[in-house]
């Protein structure tokens, strides 16, 4: 029986695609109503836990995978690897592993971008599409850097700070203490901002915050 609290008790898969280990959860494989769920950062598949259990008690088989670069799917070191149109044909290839022809594409955060793009580059492996977090921006002409995105998009200048080895240096070297203040509800974080204004650090020399009780135990040593 699936318990939300404990990660252990779900179906845990893996297979080799598209060059890469990746692991997902499936569940309800019987079905032929199929929901792929696609996390957004930082999460993994265990991010949909409170909509796993629900959507299978209505009969739907549940695709969960973590992304490439998340959990324990690999992680190629060349930033390249990690394009729309890569990380879209790795859920092309999960479906042909799982010999699914068709699924609805949910996403939340940078999965929702991830399934927009799914959608655009194999349309013929979709019934539906929806996103939590994340309208639809149609692909744009000609390339823009991420400097040019934050001049008109402000809020988006943290992601400047998650491009640089340093913010992989940060979170790397505190893994629980960022995961204990990003995983908390709006109302617990105090007005403190995800990046330090002063020294430009997610967690490196921050204050450490207890786990929110909103996230259960076995959830954050999972994530840790």
């Amino acid at each position: 029986m699936l318990d939300k609290y404990d990660p252990s008790t779900y179906n845990h898969q893996y297979a080799q695609i598209n060059g890469i280990r990746m692991h997902y959860v499936d569940e309800n494989a019987s079905s032929s109503k199929a929901l792929l769920l696609i996390h957004g950062w930082p999460d993994l598949w265990i991010g949909w836990r409170e909509q796993i259990s629900f959507l299978v008690e209505l009969g739907y088989r549940v695709i969960v995978p973590s992304l490439r670069g998340f959990g324990e799917t690999d992680g190629p070191a060349d930033p390249a690897e990690y394009g729309f149109g890569t990380v879209s044909k790795d859920l092309a290839g999960l479906l042909d592993h799982l010999e699914i022809p068709t699924v609805t594409v949910i996403g939340h955060d940078w999965g929702g971008a991830v399934t927009w793009r799914f959608g655009q580059f194999y349309p013929e492996r979709v019934r539906a599409l929806a996103s939590f977090c994340t309208p639809y921006t149609a692909p744009a002409q000609q390339d823009v850097t991420l400097e040019q995105i934050v001049q008109v998009l402000p809020n988006f200048k943290y992601q400047l700070y998650l491009s640089t080895p340093e913010a992989e240096k940060d979170i790397n070297e505190n893994v629980g203490k960022f995961f204990r203040r990003i995983f908390r509800p709006v109302a617990e974080m105090n007005s403190q901002p995800l990046i330090d204004p002063e020294t430009g650090k997610l967690a490196e020399g921050r204050e450490d915050r207890p786990r929110s009780e909103k996230v259960p135990e076995k959830v954050m040593d999972y994530y840790i």
